[in-house]
């Protein structure tokens, strides 16, 4: 398990040795192990109990807060971490027109060739709309991207 969704209202989440145990009305609904939890996303008015929340963190996982109908609220985040030889080599990295313009162009190739992939495939549920224009299009667009040299023009490209 990954990601846990919440949508009832009035559970009560708490720690259990190594479970989250929710409740309900004073009865437990369900315990769920934390060894393959990521992340706990809540919707609607629930609560965490001050222990859960810091043992949460101390594993690297998230917990975000959402309306009952999905509006973001806020979110828990575990403090991130504090490799500085990680950092410095990220601030490096980002420092590098060569590596940044690389990167960019294999981020923006494979985002217009995911484009094109859904055309593809939506096109057999719906045969008769023609979408051989948008399609070469998109496949003249992974050509260009190729042969620019700075992140404002493979950016212009993406537009």
């Amino acid at each position: 398990m990954q990601t846990i969704y919440l949508t009832d209202n009035g559970v009560i989440l708490k720690k259990k040795s190594n479970r989250i145990l929710l409740k309900k009305d004073n009865k437990v609904m369900d315990e769920i192990p934390i060894i393959d939890i990521k992340r706990i996303i809540i919707f609607g008015n629930n609560q965490l109990s001050t222990d859960l929340m810091k043992y949460l963190s101390s594993k690297g996982i998230e917990v975000a807060f959402l309306s009952t109908y999905g509006k973001f609220a806020f979110r828990i985040i575990p403090e991130t971490s504090k490799n500085i030889y990680l950092r410095i080599a990220q601030h490096s990295l980002f420092q590098n027109d060569d590596f940044r313009i690389s990167w960019s162009k294999i981020i923006i190739g494979a985002k217009l060739k995911n484009q094109k992939n859904f055309l593809i495939r939506n096109k057999k549920n719906q045969p008769e709309i023609n979408i051989k224009h948008n399609i070469d299009a998109l496949n003249a667009c992974i050509e260009k991207v190729k042969n620019q040299e700075s992140i404002e023009k493979i950016m212009g490209v993406e537009g």
